[in-house]
C-alpha cells in the first residue's frame, strides 16, 4: 500500500495529463470513426481492402492522423519520466509495417 501511494505522488500528475488527452483524442474520434467504419465496412462486403487502405478511406483520416501523431509525440514526452526506452517501440513499429505486406505476399 505504502508503495503505491509512493507511485501515485510521484506519477499522479502526470498520469493525470497523459490520461487527459488521450480521453480527449478518444472522444474526438472514436465513436465517429465505428459508425463510419460500420457503414463503410457494409458498402464494401463484397470485395476484399487492405485494412490500412480501407482506414484511409475515412473523410477525417488526415486530420486524425495529424493528431495521432501530436499525441504521441506528447505520450513520449510522458514516456520519459518513467524511463521507458522509446527505441523499442521504433522497433516495434518497424516491424509492425511489414507484417501486413508479408500476410499479402
Amino acid at each position: 500500500v505504502f508503495y503505491g501511494k509512493l507511485i501515485a505522488k510521484k506519477y499522479g500528475k502526470v498520469l493525470a495529463v497523459y490520461m487527459k488527452e488521450l480521453n480527449k483524442f478518444l472522444t474526438m474520434y472514436q465513436s465517429d470513426y465505428r459508425r463510419w467504419f460500420a457503414w463503410y465496412e457494409k458498402q464494401k462486403e463484397e470485395c476484399y481492402i487492405p485494412l490500412a487502405e480501407f482506414q484511409k478511406a475515412y473523410p477525417s483520416y488526415d486530420i486524425l492522423i495529424r493528431h495521432f501523431k501530436e499525441l504521441n509525440l506528447s505520450m513520449q514526452e510522458h514516456a520519459k519520466v518513467f524511463d521507458i526506452n522509446m527505441l523499442d517501440w521504433e522497433n516495434d513499429n518497424a516491424d509492425n509495417t511489414n507484417r501486413e505486406d508479408n500476410v499479402n505476399t
